[in-house]
């Protein structure tokens, strides 16, 4: 019989947070902006060429350029959080940001009078 852990136990194991040379977050969402941006803009180019009013080579040339872009960010993605995760322990540990705090911190206790 094997024991699982309930998730809301302190003894249960706690995912690991993917961490990345710059922060993973900011990595997918300018990737996910970058490929969103060209294939919009490959879109447009080849319904250009089906209505002859684009090449049909500048259409074939979007859509390799398109396909550049997003090998290109998923290898940064990985990239940057293979290296996060080797560099992790060596780099120095970040400043909690405002984000990070506990939303309701432990009340400072009163200054007693001597």
């Amino acid at each position: 019989m094997a024991y699982r852990f309930d998730s809301t136990s302190p003894h249960a194991p706690q995912p690991r947070p993917r961490r990345g040379v710059l922060d993973p977050r900011l990595v997918r969402l300018g990737s996910f902006a970058v490929s969103s941006a060209g294939l919009l803009l490959a879109t447009v180019i080849t319904i250009l060429a089906i209505w002859e009013r684009a090449l049909e080579e500048t259409a074939w040339r979007s859509i390799a350029t398109l396909g550049v872009l997003v090998a290109a960010a998923i290898l940064f993605n990985a990239v940057n959080e293979f290296f996060g995760a080797r560099l992790g322990d060596a780099l120095p540990p970040r400043a909690p940001r405002d984000r990070d705090a506990p939303s309701d911190p432990a009340p400072t206790p009163a200054p007693t009078a001597p």
